[in-house]
C-alpha cells in the first residue's frame, strides 16, 4: 500500500473490546465488525475523503506495532474495517500481521 494514515488511538478499553470481539486463536474471525466514528469525534475530520485508504491504529498499552484497517466514509460517519489477519499475544500485548 502506497499511502497509509497513522493514528495514535488512546481509548484503550474500546480498542481492546473491539480486538477481543473479532479476533480469536491468533486470527481474524469476524470480518464484519467495524469501529465507527461519527462526526462528533476527532477521528472523523482526519478521515473524511479517505475511503479505501489503509489506516494503522496504534496503542502502546495493548499493541506492539499497529493494527491495520480500511477506511470507509459515509455521510455522517467513518468506519474502520480490520484488515490485519493474524496476531500473536505475548508480554500482555498484541502484535498483528497481514
Amino acid at each position: 500500500m502506497k499511502y497509509e494514515l497513522k493514528i495514535d488511538f488512546k481509548d484503550t478499553k474500546l480498542f481492546l473490546d473491539f480486538i477481543k470481539s473479532c479476533y480469536n486463536n491468533g486470527v481474524l474471525v469476524d470480518k464484519t465488525k467495524q469501529l465507527i466514528f461519527d462526526n462528533t469525534t476527532t477521528v472523523f475530520p482526519l478521515c473524511k475523503g479517505l475511503s479505501n485508504l489503509c489506516a494503522r491504529l496504534h496503542n502502546d498499552e495493548i499493541i506492539d506495532g499497529s493494527l491495520r484497517f480500511v477506511i470507509n466514509e459515509e455521510d455522517d460517519f467513518v468506519s474502520f474495517t480490520p484488515c490485519s489477519i493474524y496476531y500473536e499475544y505475548e508480554n500482555n500485548k498484541y502484535s498483528f500481521s497481514v
